[in-house]
């Protein structure tokens, strides 16, 4: 389960996410070649929205284009939108 912060106001739950955030930012998964910061500067600059069902995009790892299918795991982001 996710620990539940005990903050006294928005301003100090804004401020200890934020604090966490960049600390993670610092961490590396197992099994990957960088840290989740810098994974994030490769990823910032893409579209945050997804793609509609039936457009086409370029796969990950494959260099191939794809038409996506609602639902498809294989056309996920790396990571989520932060900051």
């Amino acid at each position: 389960m996710v620990p539940i912060p005990h903050v006294a106001s928005f301003e100090e739950l804004h401020a200890h996410l934020l604090a966490r955030c960049l600390a993670d930012d610092q961490r590396q998964v197992n099994g990957q070649p960088m840290t989740i910061g810098e994974a994030w500067e490769i990823e910032k600059p893409c579209p945050a929205a997804a793609p509609r069902a039936g457009s086409q995009m370029l796969c990950h790892g494959t260099g191939q284009a794809d038409s996506l299918q609602p639902g498809d795991a294989r056309h996920q982001p790396l990571l989520g939108a932060r900051r």
